[in-house]
């Protein structure tokens, strides 16, 4: 299979940089890396040495980590 993009910005739609996630999370780019090095936060690509992460991905990752409040037997 031959497929030919137009440019390399053609092949990363749907995905944002490093810093851009960070930028979308409210977070420091730092705190990403940090992420990376432990094996944890959200899914990435990695090519060459940039970093990108898939919108939906991250979409879901961040699904699958709500935390659900448990109401005490006390609080009622």
């Amino acid at each position: 299979m031959n497929i030919r993009l137009a440019s390399h910005e053609e092949a990363l739609i749907g995905y944002l940089t490093s810093a851009d996630m960070a930028e979308q999370l409210g977070l420091h780019p730092t705190t990403l890396a940090k992420w990376r090095m432990a094996r944890r936060g959200p899914p990435y690509v990695k090519i060459g040495k940039r970093v990108y992460y898939r919108v939906t991905s991250v979409r879901e990752w961040l699904e699958n980590a709500e935390v659900k409040p448990v109401r005490s037997a006390s609080s009622r």
